[in-house]
């Protein structure tokens, strides 16, 4: 289950997110498994849990797992601890929180969006594609360059899904009123002026001061490309070629 550092899910185990460390949730959200140990939540009883699992009826197989997920915090005898690790293997791009939010609230979403004429999402994906170079014999792979390309098979689809799911939501919300409009812009390596390079910088605690200097120099000429959307100019969202975004 995705815990995401929000009232909302402080609410579940009683507590206040504005008494908790950021550094501790940062700590949190980077704690792979089996590298880092997990960090640990009080899940107190001093409170009645705003969520039970009986008021949704939503038919996708995901949100009653979510629902059900949320809803299990009610138990505080037998969840008294909560042991958090990297929300990687759930969310690597924090895009199914928002989804997730929506959907298990959307009384609030649409006293919200009433209000709303346009959304625009910025998703951030420093997933990277080195070559593992796994075909260039005939040999068994390494285990490391086996392992390594798997993951990123399964990081990369589970990311593309998830775009997918976010957009479709977008154009859903967009279609039911009128003057609405919606954007999904797609920041990626891939679209560098030097993909190749961009691929070589590992998922690190330290980076080289070049490394550091060239991501953050390439987000920003990817937000610079941003072309804000005027009311009701928005047709079916689509993924664009060039990353500009989804109209």
């Amino acid at each position: 289950m995705r815990f995401s550092f929000v009232q909302e899910y402080f609410d579940l185990i009683c507590s206040n997110v504005n008494d908790y460390s950021i550094a501790n949730a940062v700590a949190a959200s980077s704690a792979v498994p089996f590298i880092f140990t997990p960090v640990v939540l009080e899940n107190h009883d001093s409170c009645e849990s705003p969520h039970n699992v009986s008021r949704f009826n939503d038919t996708s197989a995901h949100m009653r797992a979510t629902q059900s997920g949320l809803a299990s915090y009610s138990d505080k005898k037998s969840r008294p601890y909560i042991h958090l690790i990297d929300g990687g293997i759930t969310d690597n791009l924090g895009l199914l929180a928002i989804y997730d939010i929506v959907h298990t609230d959307k009384d609030s979403f649409e006293i919200l969006t009433d209000q709303v004429e346009h959304i625009m999402i910025i998703s951030v994906d420093a997933a990277t594609k080195p070559d593992w170079n796994i075909d260039s014999s005939p040999s068994t792979p390494k285990a490391t360059n086996m392992l390594g390309a798997v993951t990123d098979i399964q990081l990369h689809r589970y990311n593309d899904m998830s775009k997918k799911l976010v957009v479709d939501r977008l154009w859903q919300w967009q279609s039911e009123k009128a003057n609405r409009t919606v954007q999904f812009i797609d920041i990626t390596l891939q679209s560098a002026a030097d993909p190749d390079y961009m691929n070589t910088i590992p998922t690190d605690f330290k980076l080289d001061d070049s490394q550091v200097d060239a991501l953050i120099q390439h987000g920003y000429q990817e937000v610079l490309k941003i072309d804000i959307l005027g009311s009701g100019s928005a047709s079916e969202p689509h993924l664009l070629e060039n990353n500009n975004g989804i109209y």
